[in-house]
């Protein structure tokens, strides 16, 4: 896709309410995950569901649909990019079947980040005054943030565009702020993966966070599985 050149080292921007993306999304992990939220019998359902996972995190779609001629339009879709667990959702995309539009803002091409910064920062502001349309007509002004086991603690926004590159790093910090030891360790997959459970669950972390951790550093080779624990731990 052209357009990547348009990049400038900055930041891209992630939506306000994270609280109530955490909310719509909780509990989504695989590919076609979906659920429908229909609190009004004015306003149209949103319909929340994982687009698909990559390097970089997980991609959520938010949409409403109309129809026309027997076929469903969206009204609009949006997707987001959150960035592994963190309270980092950064919109991607948008579309609009009733006007014929499909900006994307950010894409994944050669295994990088592309990215047209000021279109990006110009959805991430369409998306904050949708969420808080949202939170209004499903009557959700009540969602706050969850409990700590549930959310990441640390927040930090791990997307930043590298201009020489144009791409976007994801070769985030930590997740969490747990420190492992490892020395000593090497070629033991099962003795680091049990180090780092452990830590995690002294730090308070509950069982679904810990399992995620562990299926995702199981599914691929050792590099993969230190790239993993990396992600989610800082190392020692």
């Amino acid at each position: 896709m052209a357009g990547g050149q348009d990049m400038k080292p900055t930041n891209l921007k992630a939506v306000k309410d994270w609280v109530l993306m955490d909310y719509l999304t909780r509990g989504l992990k695989w590919d076609g995950d979906s659920r429908k939220i229909n609190n009004s019998k004015t306003f149209m359902p949103l319909y929340i569901g994982v687009a698909y996972d990559c390097f970089a995190g997980r991609v959520f779609y938010l949409v409403h649909y109309g129809e026309q001629n027997g076929d469903l339009m969206a009204d609009p879709e949006m997707n987001f990019l959150r960035i592994n667990y963190s309270k980092t959702f950064i919109p991607i995309l948008y579309r609009n079947d009733y006007v014929g539009v499909m900006n994307e803002a950010a894409w994944i091409e050669d295994g990088k980040m592309l990215a047209k910064v000021a279109e990006q920062h110009d959805m991430t502001d369409f998306a904050n005054t949708w969420l808080s349309n949202i939170r209004e007509q499903q009557n959700l002004q009540h969602i706050k943030e969850m409990a700590p086991s549930a959310v990441t603690p640390r927040a930090k926004t791990l997307a930043t565009v590298n201009h020489k590159e144009n791409a976007m790093s994801c070769s985030p910090e930590p997740i969490t702020n747990v420190k492992v030891k490892l020395l000593g360790e090497d070629g033991n997959a099962f003795a680091i993966m049990g180090k780092v459970s452990k830590e995690l669950r002294k730090a308070g972390y509950d069982r679904d966070f810990i399992k995620e951790y562990q299926t995702q550093a199981m599914a691929g080779d050792y590099d993969h599985l230190l790239t993993t624990t990396m992600t989610y731990v800082e190392v020692e």
